[in-house]
């Protein structure tokens, strides 16, 4: 049965939540990493049911089945309903990240995809491109998760900090295996491998007017999601001190 979904967010972290997971004896991902089904369904791009769906979450092996696919976190709030109700105690595992950053890593993938450098932009592209209402929805984090909590309690949601990943990685996966209800298994994680980044992205420094720019741009946004936190998650130790601050 579907166990978990990973639902973003998107360039926070969750190639390598499910490069590491995916090793754990008991954690199963029968469809790989953003099988899209549920924003699929949305834009009518699945012709599968919710059954056949489900059925692909069946097994023998002990343990947990999921899946994740950071688009999960825009979902509409019809969407999320239909996935409550199908599976009403599903575990979600939800990334932060300063929303800058993500927008630029976002940016950087979405140039690399269509074969630009900086060199071939100019910064008001840029600025369009990582303001635009599809980078901005992405990082609106309390707005993603205010459509969840309208039909999950946040007790079954497992916010998850990027810069943790950087800083301590066992100590994320911990809480990861904790939230799902499984037991740290023999041999896992593989210690010398948690600080390797899974997906290197191409780096290319951010003009400092956009930093700027982009940092004005989602201050209210950061603002709504410590107010979220301090609400539904009263427990988390992520701290937004920091972002917004660092370009």
């Amino acid at each position: 049965m579907l166990s978990f979904l990973g639902i973003g967010a998107q360039k926070a972290g969750t190639s390598w939540l499910y490069e590491h997971l995916r090793r754990h004896p008991e954690i199963h991902f029968p469809v790989g990493k953003e099988n899209h089904y549920w924003d699929g369904l949305e834009r009518g791009k699945r012709d599968e049911s919710i059954a056949e769906y489900a059925k692909k979450f069946t097994g023998s092996s002990k343990g947990v089945y999921g899946e994740i696919t950071p688009a999960y976190a825009t979902l509409r709030s019809e969407t999320i309903a239909r996935i409550y109700a199908e599976f009403p105690d599903l575990k979600l595992l939800f990334s932060v990240r300063d929303p800058v950053a993500r927008a630029w890593s976002a940016a950087r993938m979405f140039m690399d995809a269509a074969w630009l450098t900086c060199d071939d932009v100019d910064e008001g592209f840029l600025w369009q491109l990582c303001s635009s209402n599809a980078f901005t929805q992405r990082g609106d984090y309390a707005s993603c998760l205010r459509k969840w909590l309208q039909h999950f309690p946040a007790d079954q949601i497992l916010v998850i900090d990027y810069a943790s990943i950087l800083e301590a990685p066992e100590n994320v996966l911990a809480r990861v295996i904790a939230h799902l209800g499984i037991s740290q298994s023999k041999g896992w994680p593989h210690s010398q491998k948690l600080r390797t980044k899974v997906r290197q992205g191409v780096e290319w420094k951010m003009p400092s007017n956009l930093g700027d720019r982009l940092a004005a741009h989602y201050t209210g946004h950061v603002g709504a999601f410590e107010e979220l936190l301090k609400k539904h998650f009263p427990q988390t130790e992520i701290s937004c001190q920091t972002w917004l601050s660092q370009f």
